[in-house]
């Protein structure tokens, strides 16, 4: 009797392609971490301002507002509770304390720094707003 063979590859054969897949996967995830994270971040500055801005607009037009750094999030509280923004933070960041900005109804706006502490490798932050009117803030990595 003959061996009937058929065209399929060995157990060994399938090893060593799982094998060389599983290392290429594996050298290939922590600069997609690192990028996803960068992302995220740029995501998150991104809002910021565009919160910042809505904050500004409404604190000129109507009454005061105030910026609040939590633990989880920022929230920028403008008027009524509904219209308040929440922004989480990128999960790489964290602020050091709680930290509170009061933007008056003259346009003016408590200076002081918010520090972002990064919880990974990576910079952090510091945010410094401006004294004076038109509500300016700078980004500083630390």
């Amino acid at each position: 009797m003959k061996n009937k063979r058929y065209g399929a590859f060995s157990l060994v054969e399938m090893l060593v392609v799982l094998a060389i897949t599983a290392a290429l996967i594996l050298l290939g995830f922590p600069p997609a971490r690192q990028t996803w994270q960068s992302t995220q971040e740029r995501i998150f500055w991104h809002r910021f301002d565009t919160e910042w801005d809505r904050t500004v607009q409404y604190m000129t037009a109507n009454k005061s507002a105030r910026l609040c750094f939590y633990r989880d999030e920022v929230v920028f509280m403008r008027g009524e509770r509904n219209s308040w923004g929440h922004l989480p933070y990128p999960h790489r960041l964290r602020p050091r304390t709680y930290y509170e900005i009061k933007l008056t109804a003259t346009g003016n706006v408590m200076p002081q720094s918010v520090y972002l502490d990064a919880r990974q490798p990576g910079p952090g932050y510091r945010v410094a707003f401006q004294l004076g009117v038109g509500g300016r803030y700078a980004i500083y990595q630390t």
